[in-house]
């Protein structure tokens, strides 16, 4: 099956099926600049010193609390996990799929100020099968943010993602996916890749897991 060419204009409906149904995704070249660019906003901000909401603040009522570096990274990874809970029965991985297809294309338009490497993790996820356990009804905030929280778990070594038609924690699931060697850092300032760290299958040491033999599943902190 040929690849879907990631760019910055708005994925067709035709291409989403296809990324939908399996086939794999790449980011072209204007695409790769944009999100280049949009970085460098993130960066520069972060690098002047000012106080930037959620990233080197606090949230909610700590937003004039400015955060040491190690905080500004621990801060990323609870806001992931806060957000990561949902209920009922897990989405259909032709709709995870669809999901991270948007995400990714949103990526390559040049609006969110992620890295390269949030962009290349979901993308190799994606292209090696590693398909994030999705709650299909959350209510964190607005929109998709408890669905898109529960991927992003699985993009940084924790949740819980489907390869091969098992059921694994989200580490070891990057572990066997060739395409996927790391997990992602969520450290604001860099966002390069670390090593997905091992996690335990046991469901009270790596996040929340849902019962493979149930059909319906949680995703939470």
């Amino acid at each position: 099956m040929p690849a879907v060419t990631i760019t910055e204009a708005p994925l067709t409906i035709e291409e989403l099926l296809e990324v939908a149904h399996g086939a794999p995704v790449e980011l072209g070249p204007d695409a790769r600049a944009l999100i280049g660019a949009s970085r460098a906003v993130v960066d520069a901000a972060l690098a002047s010193g000012r106080p930037v909401y959620g990233l080197n603040t606090g949230v909610g009522h700590m937003k004039d609390v400015r955060l040491p570096e190690e905080g500004v990274r621990r801060l990323q990874q609870v806001l992931v996990m806060t957000h990561a809970g949902g209920l009922g029965p897990s989405l259909e991985t032709e709709l995870v799929r669809a999901a991270m297809a948007v995400r990714l294309n949103g990526i390559a338009r040049g609006g969110s100020g992620a890295s390269a490497a949030a962009a290349d993790t979901l993308a190799a996820m994606l292209n090696a099968g590693v398909h994030p356990v999705v709650p299909a009804i959350s209510s964190a905030g607005a929109g998709d943010l408890g669905q898109m929280a529960c991927v992003a778990m699985v993009a940084t070594g924790m949740g819980w993602a489907e390869h091969q038609r098992e059921l694994l924690p989200g580490a070891q699931a990057l572990a066997r996916a060739a395409d996927v060697a790391a997990a992602l850092s969520l450290e604001a300032t860099s966002g390069n890749p670390s090593v997905a760290r091992s996690c335990s299958p046991s469901p009270s040491t790596c996040c929340a897991a849902p019962s493979p033999t149930s059909d319906s599943s949680a995703s939470a902190a």
